[in-house]
């Protein structure tokens, strides 16, 4: 059953009180009240557990998480700290409480560690100007629309240095070797000064889950890990969290006690339909790249009393896989062989203009480009890709060695005609050549009427053998969930922390609030996940 949140009824009195006393819990069904003038239908961004069961019903559906309150279940023990989730908030959490002292319990629904993504970047504090590290908060929050959680931003400004160095002393220390630990540097001018910055990237196909698993591996001899195990409730005594109920592979269901605290750190929500549809629209349309990402962590949070971010989710999409130049702005066109957008825009933000296609359009874009394409690049001050090193990422080159990319996602073409191509690209060969044509048009034109694109990026397409991509950019997370502070601790309705409940990643909001995400800041989203982890683990241990 599909319900609106954003038009739910306020229910007072019951729910309300049964929100203040413990696990919000749902009995029978019945019909919701007349609207009346004294007692009007509101509308309101605050989605809780205290609302309507109906409207929560349709997202318990597709998830792991139990609506229910759980009566009966086998004692798991007593630990000081449990976390719910291993991916790249939730191992670096356990590892560090672990590393303070605490006894840790790791539930993980999957039976390994997982995570997503290759590149966690993170501040050096001590090496960057004090200007630049503000002026940093300032951009991102800028081009968050101003609706982020300022003071979270701050935690990661200055901590992530410390985090994405320890995580790459962690995974070191396992032996693994198929990751880089580097720094570089952002130039914010003569005014603010400079960032130093210190990354720690793990080479494809690995990617972020190996390294997880290695490092959480290597301490299950001192953190006890239940794999396939996912948390389904929390248990709650008033306003204090005490533990969680889990559910193992042969259905027992075992309550852990948690002196300390529970953190969420599941990840996000994007295989949930319902929840996709009613509180990220934007991307119900396109494919995701994860699955078994149901929302579990953000409906367990509500259901304890927690909020959800207003509705309009931060959405992460993009296509790093399918070949090299990805932000270039090269003549582009859709499915149908049209051009349909200024190709200055940000690869973070193409997936707006496709908001309304059909699933099977949805995601695909194509961009097109001659022989010039290292002049142009070169040109435009961009770093162009060789003839050697763009052959990886062509399926009908002859390549011993495509170490380095997902060989399952690359998407280069070259073709001596434009029909060719576009029957490489699987795209109307009419249709693309009508748009060369006409995009040619527009560079002897000298300006773009048809899209406003800086005349400075205009090139004809002319000159063969001819180039493409099959681009498609799926959902790689959507970044909200349950409202924290910038201790991570899980707020309430009257924005006060819920006792012991903490929730970091993906889960957990708003680092971001806007409706997509920052690609102006490399390695921001791991880093964040990771951050968060290392600081929540380290306060608890302290």
């Amino acid at each position: 059953m599909e319900q609106d949140l954003s038009r739910r009824r306020f229910l007072k009195g019951a729910a309300i009180s049964a929100a203040a006393a413990g696990l919000v819990a749902c009995g029978p069904k019945t019909p919701p009240p007349t609207p009346t003038a004294e007692s009007p239908e509101v509308n309101t961004a605050l989605n809780t557990g205290a609302g309507s069961c109906d409207e929560l019903s349709a997202y318990f559906a597709e998830s792991t998480a139990v609506q229910e309150e759980i009566k009966e279940s086998t004692d798991g023990g007593e630990y000081d700290v449990v976390v719910i989730g291993a991916g790249a908030a939730g191992v670096p959490c356990a590892v560090k409480a672990f590393q303070g002292g605490n006894k840790v319990l790791v539930l993980q629904k999957e039976p390994a560690a997982l995570s997503q993504g290759n590149g966690t970047t993170g501040i050096i504090v001590d090496s960057s100007d004090p200007q630049a590290l503000m002026h940093f908060v300032h951009a991102i929050t800028e081009e968050l629309e101003f609706r982020n959680d300022r003071e979270q931003l701050k935690v990661y400004a200055y901590n992530s240095g410390e985090a994405a160095k320890w995580y790459a002393d962690e995974l070191a220390a396992t032996g693994y070797e198929n990751f880089r630990a580097y720094e570089s540097s952002v130039d914010y001018g003569e005014v603010f000064g400079q960032l130093t910055t210190f990354a720690c990237s793990v080479n494809k196909p690995d990617n972020t889950g190996t390294a997880m698993r290695e490092i959480l591996e290597s301490y299950e001899d001192r953190i006890d890990v239940r794999y396939s195990t996912p948390a389904v409730q929390l248990s709650k005594d008033g306003n204090k969290i005490t533990g969680v109920y889990g559910k193992d592979k042969d259905g027992t269901i075992w309550k852990f006690g948690a002196k300390k605290a529970v953190v969420i750190a599941t990840g996000d929500y994007q295989n949930n339909r319902a929840m996709v549809e009613k509180l990220c629209p934007d991307v119900k349309n396109f494919e995701s790249k994860q699955y078994n990402r149901t929302g579990d962590g953000q409906l367990m949070g509500m259901m304890a009393g927690g909020m959800l971010e207003p509705v309009g989710h931060t959405k992460i999409l993009h296509d790093f896989d399918s070949g090299p130049m990805w932000n270039e702005p090269f003549l582009c066109v859709n499915v149908d062989g049209k051009r349909f957008f200024n190709e200055e825009t940000d690869m973070a933000y193409i997936a707006n203009y496709m908001r309304d296609y059909d699933p099977e359009k949805a995601g695909y874009y194509f961009p097109v480009f001659d022989n010039n394409f290292t002049e142009m690049v070169t040109e435009w001050g961009g770093r162009p890709a060789t003839e050697e090193s763009i052959q990886v990422y062509m399926p009908e080159a002859d390549v011993e060695d495509r170490s380095g990319v997902l060989v399952e996602r690359i998407a280069v073409y070259k073709a001596d005609t434009l029909d060719e191509l576009a029957e490489k690209l699987e795209i109307p060969a009419a249709e693309l050549k009508d748009s060369v044509a006409r995009y040619n048009e527009v560079v002897d034109m000298g300006w773009d009427p048809d899209f406003g694109k800086d005349p400075k990026y205009l090139k004809k397409i002319e000159q063969a053998p001819f180039w493409g991509v099959r681009k498609q950019v799926r959902v790689t997370a959507i970044a909200a969930g349950v409202i924290t502070d910038e201790s991570a601790a899980v707020l309430d309705a009257e924005r006060k922390p819920i006792e012991n409940l903490y929730a970091i990643g993906n889960v957990a909001g708003p680092f971001y609030g806007s409706a997509d995400y920052p690609m102006v800041f490399g390695g921001l989203s791991l880093g964040r996940c990771v951050t968060q982890g290392y600081v929540l683990g380290k306060d608890l241990a302290a």
